[in-house]
C-alpha cells in the first residue's frame, strides 16, 4: 500500500503494451465473415480480366449492323450503301463485337455468299 501523500506504483508502459499487443494477435483475432470464401474466390479465378459488358448504344449498334448484314445476306448482294451503312454502325460499336462482325462480313464476301454489287473498295 501506498504511504499516505505518496504516489501509486505505476506499471511499466512498455509491459502494457507488449500485452495488449499479444491479445490481439494469433486466434485472438475476431474473424471477418465470408473471408475465406472471399480467399478461395480470389485463388481460384487469379488475374482474368473483368468481362466487358457493352453500353447500350453499343448493343444498339451491333443489332443494327447484324440486321444489315442479314439482309445483305438474303439478297445475296453487297451494296455500296450497305457497306457504308455497316461502317457507320460499326463505328458505335464495342470494338472486339466490330471486329467480330467485320471478320464475319469479310468470309462472306471471299465465299461467294455475297456478291459485291459496287465497284471499288467496302467502306469498312
Amino acid at each position: 500500500m501506498p504511504e499516505h501523500g505518496g504516489a501509486a506504483p505505476r506499471s511499466d508502459p512498455r509491459r502494457a503494451r507488449g500485452n495488449h499487443h499479444r491479445r490481439l494477435t494469433g486466434s485472438a483475432l475476431p474473424e471477418v465473415p465470408g473471408a475465406a470464401r472471399i480467399a478461395e474466390a480470389a485463388d481460384e479465378a487469379p488475374n482474368q480480366p473483368a468481362e466487358i459488358v457493352p453500353t447500350l448504344e453499343q448493343s444498339r449498334a451491333a443489332s443494327e449492323a447484324e440486321s444489315i448484314v442479314q439482309r445483305a445476306t438474303v439478297a445475296g448482294r453487297w451494296t455500296d450503301e450497305d457497306s457504308h451503312r455497316l461502317d457507320d454502325q460499326l463505328r458505335r460499336m464495342a470494338p472486339e463485337d466490330a471486329e467480330n462482325l467485320r471478320k464475319e462480313v469479310i468470309a462472306a464476301l471471299n465465299r461467294g455468299e455475297l456478291e459485291i454489287a459496287f465497284s471499288g473498295r467496302p467502306a469498312f
